[in-house]
């Protein structure tokens, strides 16, 4: 029975990261979209953004795709290190566009922050790397700094949480928690409904991404029994970082057939429709 549920796992993660990744891909479009017709430095931020996220989800369901085919486990381990990391660069870009709209940051504030986290993420992409290439001490090892991992399903595996993903965390906390507090003080001075509706959508964005990243913990630092559990809150948290895009993406851009939507009809529309409705 183990032997016939472990492909269904398999393939269950394979097929679900390349569905994210492709809505998660749509989102890039609409952003490209956006740019092109806007052209400006606040658009192509976005869509950098974006678009980094989306390669490395790209490339985390390629990861499942060539450890399910059984290849040299070097290559999919590289690109997992990149897949990990990716969307904390992300994450900076969606800082300096923060900057522009919603936080305050000073140009020196702005450098030191961008300069503090590319150290760290280039640190802990530096320890990962010669982990994996065995340059320093080995992954599953006891040294300090080495990487662990976890096996999902008997053909994939993750890379685990390890003294390196806490650097990670901080980074994730500092900047989003700093943005949709923000987000959340700047919604209620507004009396503007299509402003309050963005920013409240941008911060709850925001808090659903902290908290998709919270559900990483209980999905491989907990020793499941039955292999199915992972899968669950694997499968939670994907929709939970795609449901933080999507609102982030309507938050920022705010799209015309959404502000439509907030707007509602105009005065004469529902005026002109209750005379209508009169003489008829």
């Amino acid at each position: 029975m183990v032997a016939l549920i472990q492909p269904g796992l398999t393939w269950t993660y394979i097929v679900f990261s390349w569905l994210t990744t492709g809505l998660t891909m749509g989102l890039v479009i609409a952003l490209f979209n956006n740019f092109l017709r806007k052209k400006t430095t606040g658009t192509l931020i976005l869509f950098t953004a974006y678009f980094i996220i989306g390669a490395a989800a790209i490339l985390g369901a390629l990861v499942y795709t060539l450890q399910a085919a059984d290849l040299n486990e070097i290559v999919p381990r590289s690109l997992q290190t990149i897949t990990t990391l990716a969307p904390q660069i992300g994450l900076v870009l969606i800082y300096i566009f923060s900057c522009r709209h919603i936080l305050k940051d000073n140009e020196v504030v702005k450098a030191l922050t961008i300069m503090i986290v590319s150290f760290i993420l280039g640190l802990v992409f530096n320890i990962y790397l010669f982990g994996i290439l065995e340059i320093t001490s080995p992954i599953n090892s006891d040294f300090l700094w080495a990487i662990s991992t976890n096996n999902p399903t008997a053909d994939l595996e993750n890379i685990s949480v390890s003294i390196l993903a806490v650097f990670l965390v901080v980074i994730q906390i500092y900047i989003n928690a700093r943005i949709f507090i923000r987000a959340f003080v700047l919604s209620r001075r507004t009396d503007k409904e299509i402003r309050k509706r963005g920013l409240l959508l941008i911060a709850w964005g925001l808090v659903i991404y902290l908290l998709g990243g919270l559900v990483i913990s209980l999905e491989i630092a907990v020793p499941w029994a039955n292999a199915a559990i992972p899968l669950v809150f694997w499968m939670l948290r994907k929709i939970m970082f795609l449901t933080s895009y999507v609102l982030l993406y309507l938050g920022w851009i705010m799209p015309d057939w959404f502000r439509r939507r907030i707007r509602g009809k105009t005065w004469f529309e529902m005026r002109y429709k209750e005379i209508s409705r009169f003489v008829q």
